[in-house]
């Protein structure tokens, strides 16, 4: 009786498990990394005919079709999906208003105290405003690189989408 409820049990498991497995793998021709999308993670997709993005957790996924909070939706109704990491965007914001505000303020050099309402114009700082500006491009770069990560993959012609296992 034991043993038979211990097959059983290794059995079940051995289903469950070989069953829960599969993932949806976006690749890009040009692009050697593929993207890996599982069950409990969230995402972000639009359907074909539909501007909208809209957001939500993978519960299942099947071979012809995945359900993200409840709604069933079929791959070839797919336009785009991403994963969509967790977040309101807000580093993706500060990052951006950071980078400009450094580019800016490296080409507007404070007023002399000296010189009420005139600015002077100095060539001798010119590493500190190259340096100022790279820093400035580098946090609108990753600030770029955060929501190009972040969103939806066109399925229709630029990616490819398959269920592997």
């Amino acid at each position: 009786m034991n043993k038979h409820l211990i097959l059983t049990f290794a059995f079940v498991f051995l289903v469950s498990w070989a069953n829960g497995q599969k993932k949806i793998k976006l690749t890009k021709p040009d692009r050697q990394k593929p993207i890996y999308i599982e069950n409990g993670m969230r995402i972000v997709y639009a359907l074909h005919g539909d501007a909208t993005y809209r957001k939500g957790v993978i519960t299942t996924i099947d071979p012809t079709f995945f359900v993200a909070d409840g709604k069933t939706i079929a791959y070839e109704d797919l336009a785009a999906l991403g994963r969509k990491r967790h977040g309101s965007g807000f580093l993706q914001f500060l990052l951006g208003t950071t980078g400009f505000g450094s580019i800016i303020s490296a080409f507007n050099p404070p007023a002399t105290p000296s010189c009420q309402g005139c600015q002077t114009v100095s060539t001798t700082d010119d590493g500190a405003v190259a340096g100022q500006v790279l820093i400035g491009v580098a946090l609108v770069g990753l600030s770029i690189n955060t929501a190009v990560r972040n969103s939806a993959k066109d399925v229709t012609s630029k990616w490819k989408l398959e269920v592997v296992d």
